[in-house]
């Protein structure tokens, strides 16, 4: 239980590193653009602090390729997923953005950042991270 706490919280910080650098970026770029540069940022950071967590050794010298090579893959899935619904939702505003609170409509893309990764740390990230790449 403390793995998943540690692992949240760290996901958490990450996260709002992302949710932060992805809302300046989008006074500069559209916000698919931005989206994917502030994705790629973070996680860099995040695999240094995930790496801390589940590792055994708690040093990041001593990774081993095979670890490294399943993080990639799992990093991969959470970016095609993270782009695809994005995007998705991005293209949908028209739609949705009357489900949103008036005070709230301004930071529509960050709205779906949010909802979008707290689904794929619960269903992607966490579980491959505990149970197949850092077991």
């Amino acid at each position: 239980m403390a793995r998943i706490l540690k692992s949240g919280f760290g996901g958490f910080a990450t996260s709002g590193v992302y949710y932060f650098l992805a809302y300046q970026l989008d006074k500069i770029y559209n916000e698919k653009v931005s989206n994917l540069i502030a994705y790629l940022i973070t996680v860099i950071l995040n695999f240094i602090i995930q790496y801390t967590i589940f590792s055994k050794s708690n040093s990041i010298s001593n990774s081993t390729s095979n670890t490294t090579i399943k993080y990639v893959s799992i990093l991969f899935l959470e970016l095609i997923t993270n782009l695809i619904f994005v995007s998705y939702l991005l293209d949908k505003k028209h739609i949705l953005i009357h489900y949103i609170p008036d005070k709230l409509k301004p930071y529509y893309a960050t709205i779906i950042r949010i909802i979008v990764e707290t689904s794929i740390f619960f269903c992607i990230s966490y579980p491959a991270r505990s149970i197949w790449i850092f077991k």
